[in-house]
């Protein structure tokens, strides 16, 4: 859940009640609304500095212990149980400032969840010594080689694999699987590999059931899936031409983060100090090596609890599905110490139109064309993926296929020529004009056909001289043929004449045209995705944002029933009162003020009372260790609340 699904399921009640605390916390009147507060850096930052001791203990809490930002009560109430009540009250408190969000499932179970967005921003603090300054940056290193080689995009590998589902159309076995000789393609046009993956499908695919595909091209088609490029019925994988279309209209740069932030959420183990890992990872935003090492060792400074093997963890689960994605490159010095930058060219996520059209029929295009280009340009032949270029082989059929269905020989030369800087070459002028020969053998051209009510208002239109030149092929006695483009000029003459036409939907022939634009909604966002072919399940599946805003007393309801003599008097007692006072401070573990009989006062936590020998006795921690103590000889006696009761 995104931040702004959590907001979503607030009223707007709720939502005013948070911003008033918040309000109150700072001491200003700030204006922006509760969803522009939440995801704006600097504000959180101004909020964290805002917060008491106690809540920032809370905040730790979920930082370092909490999978994607998510505990159940019974999580939480195990992580507190040291100190319960203190961290309820620091809870309640995040709470009621929009830091934590209650969740339940349908059937009452209670979780508790920080936005990611809050979580990313809060990350950096932890540590205010170091105040977080950026990973230092080697770039005294200039090259680094590794032994796994890094996928060419993952851009480019969804492509592909949307260019074979739209000429290949799959189908489905008996059991619902995609047939062998298409994973066999597929695999051959993708730059990502087993190697770069095979530890992320170890880590995420744990249900017992074994995987009909391989590793990669499980992660791709999981990934297509919940992009919602493809759908699948009974019998087929088709294209989503709609979500197609938005996804080809996205900037590079908006694409390349739609799918980082779906590899994140689906793909990233939920272990927090990995979380951590990925934020640090994306807070860098130098372009030379970084040290896995330091980075790692930025991670226990912060506190995170990381395994043995974290390095070996961190690389398999995380850094070689990012090589394989192309978001990263790795090298190794020569002490074997891993490294790691940010793939310079994806990075930069810009998009540079232009290909080269070679004399035999070959378009050589560089990774950084616009995809919707080389998706038109899919139109007219075959693509490779081999090496460093996008290689597309005009063919025959297709380049037939398109004029057959109503384009001519100059649009495809028109688009050709429109991304390639130099005239296209005389051998390709022949060709597509050879084809275009071909191709007029038999033609098929869109018409419209137009149809009367009944033969008689035909007789009347041909005896009219305004309709002489539509009426050039009549196919019966009702109906007749005109070209589409005289269509809205048939519609004037005919109410010049009297009569009101009804036309229908008409669809003509959309032409090639490079850097075309399309209408596009906006972004998707990382919760608009569907289930992919991968068995993830997401910690707070089933739950959903409670609309609630806490009282203040509901993260410490057994000091709110405190008798509100015990805390604010310091006076004596029966000894039975006495006695069920320092019991009830010794559950809270809540310190007291006693006075003895000969004057001399004492404070500490009571930590066992009990009777031996007829008399009852308290056991105080105090500071200087320690103190056993009499109940006879106790005057008088206070329970202190704690500072962050009052705050």
């Amino acid at each position: 859940m995104n931040l702004s699904t959590c907001l979503s399921m607030l009223s707007d009640s709720t939502q005013r009640a948070i911003v008033e605390e918040q309000n109150r916390r700072l001491q200003e009147n700030c204006e922006a609304t509760l969803a522009e507060r939440l995801a704006d850096e600097r504000y959180l930052t101004r909020v964290w500095h805002a917060l008491h001791d106690v809540e920032r203990d809370v905040m730790r809490l979920f930082l370092l212990e909490a999978a994607k930002g998510f505990l159940t009560r019974r999580q939480w109430e195990s992580l507190s149980h040291a100190r319960h009540a203190r961290l309820s009250v620091g809870l309640t408190r995040l709470r009621r400032l929009g830091i934590v969000l209650t969740v339940r499932k349908l059937w009452s179970e209670v979780g508790y969840f920080v936005p990611e967005e809050i979580r990313r921003t809060c990350l950096p603090l932890l540590d205010q010594q170091e105040k977080m300054e950026e990973l230092n940056c080697s770039n005294h290193i200039q090259t680094l080689s590794y032994y796994t080689t890094g996928g060419r995009g993952i851009h480019l590998d969804l492509f592909a694999c949307l260019q074979l589902v739209r000429d290949q159309q799959p189908t489905l076995t008996k059991r619902k699987t995609i047939h062998q000789r298409f994973i066999q393609k597929l695999s051959s046009h993708v730059s990502l590999s087993d190697d770069h993956v095979g530890g992320l499908i170890d880590q995420i695919g744990g249900d017992g059931r074994k995987q009909p595909y391989p590793a990669a091209i499980a992660v791709l088609l999981d990934m297509a899936f919940r992009l919602q490029l493809l759908t699948a019925d009974e019998k087929q994988i088709r294209l989503n031409q709609a979500k197609v279309d938005e996804w080809l209209g996205l900037s590079a740069a908006e694409r390349l983060m739609a799918i980082y932030r779906l590899a994140e959420r689906y793909y990233l183990p939920h272990q927090p100090w990995l979380e951590a890992c990925s934020f640090e990872m994306k807070r860098c935003r130098e372009n030379g090596w970084q040290s896995v090492s330091q980075l790692l060792q930025r991670l226990r400074g912060q506190g995170f609890r990381l395994p043995d093997d974290a390095d070996a963890l961190l690389k398999a689960a995380w850094l070689h599905p990012l090589l394989g994605f192309g978001f990263v490159q790795l090298g190794l010095d020569q002490n074997r110490e891993l490294y790691w930058r940010w793939n310079p060219l994806l990075r930069e996520g810009s998009e540079l139109a232009g290909w080269y059209v070679e004399p035999t029929g070959v378009i050589v295009a560089a990774p950084t064309v616009p995809l919707r280009d080389l998706w038109e340009l899919g139109r007219l032949g075959d693509f490779s993926f081999e090496g460093e270029m996008v290689q597309c082989t005009l063919q025959p059929a297709k380049v037939q296929y398109y004029m057959g269905s109503g384009g001519s020989e100059v649009q495809v030369l028109s688009f050709l020529q429109s991304a390639c800087p130099y005239p296209l070459p005389d051998a390709i002028l022949q060709l597509v004009k050879n084809w275009a020969r071909d191709a007029r053998q038999i033609q098929m051209e869109r018409c419209i056909r137009v149809r009367t009510a009944h033969a008689g208002i035909l007789r009347e239109l041909r005896e009219l001289q305004s309709m002489q030149s539509f009426l050039g092929e009549i196919i019966s006695e009702t109906d007749f043929l005109i070209d589409e483009r005289q269509e809205e000029r048939l519609l004037d003459v005919l109410r010049q004449c009297g009569y009101e036409p009804q036309a229908g939907l008409i669809r003509g022939f959309q032409p090639l045209e490079a850097g075309e634009s399309r209408p596009t909604s906006d972004q998707p966002s990382a919760d608009d995705t569907q289930n992919g072919l991968l068995p993830i399940a997401l910690p707070w599946d089933g739950y959903k944002v409670e609309n609630v805003f806490p009282d203040p007393s509901d993260g410490v309801p057994q000091l709110s029933r405190l008798p509100r003599i015990w805390t604010q008097h310091y006076q004596s007692y029966h000894p039975q009162t006495l006695r069920d006072l320092l019991k009830r401070a010794e559950e809270l573990q809540l310190t007291v003020r006693v006075q003895l009989a000969e004057g001399t006062e004492q404070e500490g936590v009571p930590v066992k009372v009990e009777i031996q020998l007829g008399f009852w006795h308290v056991t105080l921690d105090t500071r200087a260790g320690k103190s056993r103590l009499r109940l006879d000889d106790i005057q008088r006696v206070r329970m202190l609340l704690p500072d962050y009761v009052q705050i």
